[in-house]
């Protein structure tokens, strides 16, 4: 059975859901949750994921974490899944404001930038 994306029916449990992947990623056992919670599969081979950003337009931004450090970030979307911005190294934190998605990197003189969701553009502003 290949990797699974959980999103839970709450709020804030996209953080929590971020964190848990790599135990339900690739086991192939079932899953148990809790009583009165919910979940749906997004998307499945999602290799390493480290960190999930929702828009308010029901896309939701995730980071892969891939070999050697390597990483990107994937936009998934009415059952289409589309490299945002490749060419990180450890990326560790994802935010969104506005237009814009924010992602760090974990590596050591890591740097944050900014991608405008508008036309994928990349800026390092730190």
């Amino acid at each position: 059975m290949g990797r699974k994306l959980l999103f839970v029916n709450f709020t804030f449990a996209a953080a929590v859901i971020g964190m848990s992947v790599a135990a339900v990623a690739g086991s192939g056992a079932g899953i148990t949750i809790a009583a009165g919670w919910t979940y749906n599969v997004f998307a499945e081979d999602l290799p390493k994921v480290d960190n999930i950003a929702v828009r308010a337009d029901g896309s939701i931004y995730v980071t892969l974490e891939l070999k050697r450090g390597h990483g990107s970030v994937v936009r998934l979307s009415g059952g289409r899944r589309t490299v945002t911005a490749e060419g990180f190294n450890k990326p560790d934190g994802l935010a969104l404001s506005g237009s814009h998605l924010f992602v760090s990197e974990e590596a050591k003189g890591g740097r944050i930038i900014r991608i405008d969701l508008s036309n994928d553009r990349k800026t390092e502003v730190a």
